[in-house]
């Protein structure tokens, strides 16, 4: 599904409240049609952000490594710098899906922070659990290794460490906070927590 003018304007439009006032006769269906119509258009919303960052992620996993240091010949980057460019092309990925994201949740969001419909609020939920669980599957085995090295890197010296081990959790962290960012604004950061 693409992300159409038309489909912008349904999200727009999708905290619209009819005032029907009770007197008319038939006020109370029109009002179950529309709640009927706005679950529909989450669920839409829900599926599109999921779908996106679930190919994101089957793209990263999919793409071929980066070639080892053992084929490379003389010259060839560190090890270090070789997972480096596996997890910037994963971030790559990321990045690249998040302005078709972030156009429909910021939508989102400034409905979440005007009305008090908790549809929202789950919707804004159910992405962030989404982009995290995606991210978790990337970086999951990935940081496990990165720490275990260090632990080997370093056996003896746990001052070294420690602090090597800090400042790699550290590095991961802004960047995963970053790439954040890039798909959910503060504001919801903020009313979600």
């Amino acid at each position: 599904m693409h992300y159409t003018r038309k489909f912008r304007r349904i999200v727009l439009n999708l905290g619209f409240v009819f005032l029907f006032q009770r007197k008319f006769k038939e006020s109370h269906t029109y009002l179950a049609k529309f709640q009927h119509c706005q679950t529909r258009a989450l669920a839409m919303v829900r599926s599109y952000v999921t779908q996106v960052l679930q190919n994101a992620t089957q793209q990263c996993l999919t793409a071929p490594p980066t070639p080892s240091i053992a084929s490379a010949g003389p010259g060839a980057p560190s090890a270090a710098s070789v997972s480096d460019s596996d997890f910037a092309r994963c971030y790559g990925k990321f990045q690249a899906s998040a302005p078709r994201v972030r156009a429909v949740l910021s939508h989102i969001e400034e409905r979440m922070l005007k009305s008090n419909n908790r549809g929202y609020e789950s919707l804004m939920a159910d992405c962030q659990a989404c982009f995290t669980e995606q991210r978790e599957l990337l970086l999951g085995a990935g940081v496990g290794t990165a720490v275990q090295e260090l632990v080997t890197q370093y056996r003896g010296d746990h001052c070294a460490m420690v602090r090597a081990g800090c400042a790699f959790l550290l590095h991961v962290c802004q960047d995963e906070h970053q790439l954040f960012s890039q798909f959910f604004s503060t504001q919801s950061q903020n009313q979600l927590t």
